[in-house]
């Protein structure tokens, strides 16, 4: 437990990176993802009017910070994927095939949890590729897991340079394409990378060039590169179909090297899908570190549900938010109707609940929100 009376305060550093961009930043991730451990201690009243001024600040940031920062959670579903995909690179790290190792794509909407999968199977990976093989040289450059995210209308081009700048290689005017891509295979062995998991795979525009070329160019990573791809995206079923058109799909060789595993919204038609959700609310509700707790926040789960339109990913936004604004505003600390009500959310998740029948409180989305007296 955090004792708020002997510890400084939480300082993010001056270079907290904004994103993965290159090896460093990931390895930060990695690391940083691993300290995060201790939680802080829930104080009881008495507890907390002991604390001095500035013993209550500290206690504050610490707790915003475990906020903002805890998991991730440990869901049936997120699990079950983040397993397969450890097998497939488990599996081919071990067969020695000098061929195109089996891949994975992960296919989901945005705010379902695919990156945070692809990010922790990775860090997951590189863990494990580091305690399997020792560093024994400082001049042991591996770099087990590289991940890299897409920008819009992706290319050859972008990918390449992508994947260059994780690795730190420089870009040098006047080389071509081909001796670019050949310096970033030769970088990716003496890395003994076993992983490349490429995100938002969906900038690259469906059946249009920069699409075929960019297929090609990863069936080519695959064939001279012991790696495993990871690829993540909205809609990434059609990202793996080399056709041109409907009635002219043909089979892809592509699709052939890539299991696919889709994520879904939770639903709460059936009492297994309540009971799914009621569970993941109830997971999140065990985290939050507010005075009188997180309130019962699964009677509210029909609730939450209509907010976050089934997303896990708006379901975090909107309890995080909620319990940082709650410790940082006057009153008791606790997650009520009106509070919730006035955490504004992804615009998905906002027209969802309008859609299914949700009427925010009175003032709580007013700028800013008062609560009625």
């Amino acid at each position: 437990m955090l004792a708020p009376h002997d510890t400084e305060p939480f300082e993010l550093p001056d270079d907290e990176p904004a994103g993965i961009n290159n090896k460093d930043e990931w390895l930060r991730f990695c690391r940083d993802r691993d300290q995060l451990s201790l939680r802080p201690e829930r104080l009881t009243a008495a507890q907390r009017a002991d604390l001095t001024p500035r013993e209550r600040a500290v206690y504050d940031q610490q707790r915003k910070v475990w906020h903002a920062r805890f998991g991730p959670l440990s869901v049936p579903a997120l699990t079950y994927i983040s397993e397969q995909l450890w097998r497939v690179i488990e599996t081919n790290m071990l067969s020695g095939s000098p061929h195109a190792h089996p891949s994975a794509a992960l296919d989901a909407d945005g705010t379902l949890g695919k990156t945070t999968i692809i990010t922790e199977c990775a860090r997951y990976a590189d863990r494990k590729v580091r305690q399997m093989y020792p560093v024994r040289s400082r001049r042991d450059d591996r770099t087990p897991s590289v991940y890299i995210t897409l920008r819009s209308s992706a290319s050859v081009k972008s990918v390449n340079r992508s994947i260059a700048s994780f690795y730190g290689l420089p870009h040098a005017p006047g080389r071509s394409s081909e001796d670019f891509e050949y310096a970033v295979a030769e970088c990716a062995r003496r890395c003994r990378t076993v992983v490349l998991c490429i995100d938002d795979f969906h900038q690259v525009k469906s059946r249009s060039r920069d699409h075929t070329l960019v297929s090609g160019y990863i069936k080519h990573l695959q064939n001279v590169l012991p790696v495993t791809v990871i690829l993540a995206g909205i809609d990434i079923l059609d990202q793996l179909d080399d056709g041109h058109g409907p009635g002219k799909r043909r089979l892809s060789q592509t699709g052939g090297r890539f299991s696919v595993y889709t994520l879904t919204r939770y639903g709460r038609t059936t009492q297994d899908e309540q009971h799914d959700w009621k569970e993941l609310v109830a997971n999140f509700s065990s985290h939050l570190v507010l005075e009188h707790g997180a309130g019962d926040l699964v009677a509210r789960a029909k609730y939450l549900h209509t907010r976050s339109g089934g997303s896990i990913g708006s379901l975090s936004r909107l309890l995080r938010h909620a319990a940082n604004t709650a410790i940082s505003t006057d009153g008791p600390e606790k997650l009520d109707r009106w509070l919730l009500d006035s955490i504004r959310l992804d615009k998905i998740a906002e027209e969802y609940a309008r859609s299914h029948g949700w009427k925010p409180s009175p003032g709580s989305r007013s700028i800013p929100p008062r609560r009625p007296r």
